[in-house]
Formats: C-alpha cells, sequence, structure tokens
C-alpha cells in the first residue's frame, strides 16, 4: 500500500510492547515518511475502528529503505482544535518483524485518554 492509497497524510506507528505511538507525516516533495513533531493532547484523541476496512499489510518508504506494516482498521480521532496542522483521521499500524528506524521514535504521543473503542463507517484507505 502507498500513500496514495491513504485518504490522510499522517499514520500513526504504535509499539504494543511499549506501548507507545508515534505520529508520522507524508512528505511529498521528498516522497517518504518522517516524524511528526507536534505535540496533540491525550483528551483530544479517541481511538475508533473502521467496518470499512480489514487486516492489510503495508510497505512505507522511510529515508533510506522500507519497513512493513499492519493496519487493521483502527485509527485515531483527533477532535478539531484550532491551528490544527493534523489530520483528524490517523490510521493506526502496528510494526512487523523488522525493527523500526530510532529516527522514527523521536517524538511519541501520549495513549488517549478515553479507553473505549467506537466502531464506525470512516473510509481510511482505498480499496484497489
Amino acid at each position: 500500500m502507498s500513500i496514495q492509497r491513504f485518504l490522510s497524510t499522517h499514520i500513526c506507528l504504535y509499539r504494543p510492547i511499549k506501548q507507545t505511538y508515534h505520529i508520522l507525516e507524508w512528505c511529498s516533495e521528498k516522497q517518504h515518511w518522517f516524524p511528526y513533531s507536534g505535540a496533540i493532547h491525550p483528551s483530544d484523541l479517541r481511538i475508533c475502528k473502521s467496518l470499512e476496512h480489514s487486516y492489510t499489510t503495508i510497505t512505507i518508504p522511510l529515508r533510506s529503505r522500507t519497513i512493513p506494516l499492519v493496519c487493521d482498521g483502527r485509527y485515531l480521532q483527533v477532535s478539531d482544535y484550532d491551528g490544527k496542522t493534523i489530520s483528524s483521521c490517523i490510521p493506526i499500524c502496528t510494526k512487523s518483524e523488522e525493527s523500526i528506524p530510532q529516527s522514527l521514535l523521536q517524538y511519541s504521543t501520549p495513549p488517549p485518554t478515553i479507553s473505549t473503542m467506537d466502531f464506525t463507517e470512516m473510509r481510511l484507505w482505498k480499496n484497489e
């Protein structure tokens, strides 16, 4: 899956063992993902699950290589706020067997404070 299939320019890299969230932003000029450095308050985040999408594997381009990730339809719903520079719907990807480059893990986003998961019909990527 490439950036053209995602409907937003942000994805969230979730590391289940450490339970950390790292938001990545697509740079169309350089054609790779890089860490999003903005701060998002945990109360502005909610985890949701799209009923439109099921499990899929993606490969994302980084500066010097690509890494495989898994998406299962979960996403972060970001509350609206003034001066927003981030997508309101951010697909959550988990790492596969390959290690994550430390350069992507510079900034972490605290886990959402709301623990219940909402199910929605939100479209996260194009089914092509």
